[in-house]
């Protein structure tokens, strides 16, 4: 399973690329990233469907830093979820693909990876904040990448 959860995360970060990579909004300082997600998960439409999450904190992580992660906080929210997490942006990443991919992480099934439960919830947020021909987009490539990895 663990290969197989490899694969996904090498077609994610390929169709995120192709579909997704300079759209959406970017950001010049971290507080205008942090006011973008407390909007987003003070919103209605945020509450009905992760009533558990309360709250992300977005850093930036250190100089010369490569890639982007997420932490849990606390995991006080029903069956463990977490309540509060983090969200750490490494160099060059104040936009929102970013963003969204390591809220997604956040929200998702604990042990999802970059399989389908991570999906479901990383694209459900494409589609509501980044449009729905961002959402379009990104699924056709990952369509394509997935196909790509059965006729192999």
């Amino acid at each position: 399973m663990r290969a197989k959860l490899g694969a996904w995360q090498a077609d994610v970060y390929a169709a995120e690329h192709e579909a997704l990579s300079g759209r959406g909004r970017r950001w010049r300082r971290v507080r205008e990233a942090q006011e973008y997600v407390d909007a987003l998960v003070a919103s209605p439409w945020f509450a009905e469907r992760w009533p558990h999450f309360l709250r992300c904190v977005v850093e930036r992580r250190g100089a010369g830093s490569v890639y982007s992660t997420n932490d849990v906080l606390d995991r006080c929210g029903d069956d463990g979820a977490p309540a509060e997490g983090a969200v750490l942006l490494a160099d060059g990443c104040l936009c929102q693909e970013v963003l969204l991919h390591e809220l997604a992480h956040l929200l998702a099934p604990p042990e999802s990876g970059h399989g389908p439960g991570f999906l479901a919830v990383q694209t459900e947020l494409v589609r509501r904040e980044m449009g729905f021909y961002a959402f379009v987009e990104y699924r056709e490539a990952l369509a394509r990448r997935r196909r790509a990895d059965l006729a192999r």
